[in-house]
């Protein structure tokens, strides 16, 4: 490890975590008010404003996946900035268009969601190349913590500013508000091109390396398989912050209006400062090792299991009393558990995925995401036929088991790879 080359790539890192933080920003803008705007603007029923942002969701969910296809075979940075100008003329078209062209609605929704598929799985394969060309990748994990920590400094105020805006100059005015954040972030990620692509040293792999690398294929097959298929069942489990956390807060406690909303301005917060807690912490006393990442995912589930399991205990310790402190404790750990395990999982499809398909992983774990966030509500459906104990239990047990989980599998890799 050379000190100076730490030192040269992180104006890049920096840069490129900044731009995926106003890229963020102006993405949440727009979505936290896009259903009520369909509503109160394009005088849409419920179910007709549900319906279209059901497709619009959908498109989200698909374009990363062709377009991080094409990113692995052309030219990424192309296509990322397209990715921004797309992005930047379907916020501006949104607040342009006339109330009476419902039919032209589908068009900056159309645009839009390519602007996030070309946009989203490249943004990271880009950083971690950054890491990779400097011969930096035993730090490649502490720039992804910086960067998840980015992404949760632009969905933070997102959706205060959103309804400010609404609230003074109306729905034209946030999406005006996103196309201009958008070339902001366009305008860094042009004049920022030299540090984004600063190689001090020959990118290409020596003869040595090459034989490493393919003996690695089959640690990297399995550990990238083991975190694909975990990806749906941890997210449901994990982030029940607008599900059951808040069932709880309305059934536990009588300050609902006052808690509820305290609680999801908490968990953004939490996970922002352990990140530059955890980002500092890693670069000065964790030695990298390849097994790191899974022991690290390991942790992070336990914690987030260890948070669930204080709600559990504090049903059967406050019955006749309200468990604020217990909820804040509980927050707190499960917050700390994803502040460990978003970044990790992330880096560890980049450090494992075929050299040529990066991209395509990334929208992969991206759309595995998504596809969580759709059954989120199945721990809800527990939570309201059953109670909060057998779903507080459930989610924890889940968490914990997937914690054994990767412990195990980096335990029998480590073994694997010292017989070998």
């Amino acid at each position: 490890m050379e000190p100076s080359a730490e030192k040269a790539i992180l104006p890049g890192m920096f840069a490129l975590s900044l731009i995926t933080m106003l890229e963020r920003l102006a993405f949440y803008l727009t979505l936290s008010v896009v259903v009520t705007y369909f509503q109160e603007t394009r005088t849409m029923s419920l179910t007709e404003a549900g319906q279209l942002y059901s497709l619009f969701f959908a498109l989200l969910m698909f374009t990363p996946l062709f377009l991080g296809v094409i990113a692995d075979f052309t030219n990424r940075r192309a296509i990322i900035a397209s990715g921004l100008v797309a992005l930047m003329c379907g916020y501006l078209l949104i607040s342009l268009l006339p109330v009476d062209y419902h039919y032209m609605l589908f068009l900056p929704l159309i645009i839009i969601a390519l602007g996030y598929g070309a946009f989203r799985p490249n943004m990271p394969v880009v950083l971690g190349k950054l890491f990779d060309h400097n011969h930096l990748h035993h730090r490649g994990y502490i720039g992804f913590i910086i960067y998840y920590a980015f992404i949760n400094m632009g969905a933070l105020p997102a959706p205060f500013i959103a309804q400010y805006l609404k609230d003074i100059m109306g729905y034209e005015a946030v999406f005006l508000a996103s196309a201009c954040i958008v070339l902001l972030a366009y305008i860094l990620f042009l004049v920022t091109r030299k540090h984004q692509l600063h190689l001090p040293q020959k990118s290409h792999l020596t003869h040595q390396e090459h034989e490493h690398h393919s003996k690695d294929r089959v640690f990297n097959g399995l550990v990238l398989v083991g975190v694909l298929l975990s990806v749906i069942p941890i997210n449901t489990a994990l982030y029940q912050h607008g599900m059951t956390l808040t069932f709880f807060i309305r059934d536990y406690l009588s300050d609902f209006s006052l808690v509820g909303p305290g609680i999801q301005r908490v968990n953004p917060l939490v996970v922002l400062f352990f990140s530059i807690v955890m980002a500092i912490g890693c670069y000065l006393f964790l030695k990298y090792s390849r097994y790191l990442l899974l022991k690290l995912i390991s942790i992070g589930l336990v914690i987030a299991a260890v948070g669930y399991g204080v709600l559990i205990l504090s049903l059967h310790l406050y019955q006749s009393s309200q468990p604020v402190s217990a909820l804040y404790v509980a927050v707190v750990l499960i917050s700390l558990g994803e502040a460990l395990i978003a970044p990790m999982v992330i880096y560890t499809i980049y450090r494992t995925s075929p050299r040529n398909l990066k991209g395509l992983f990334m929208a992969v774990v991206g759309f595995l995401s998504a596809i969580a966030s759709q059954l989120l509500i199945v721990y809800a459906g527990v939570y309201e036929k059953q109670g909060a104990l057998p779903a507080f239990t459930i989610i924890s047990c889940v968490l914990a088991a997937f914690g054994g989980f990767f412990f195990i599998l980096q335990m029998i890799l480590k073994i694997s790879q010292r017989s070998s």
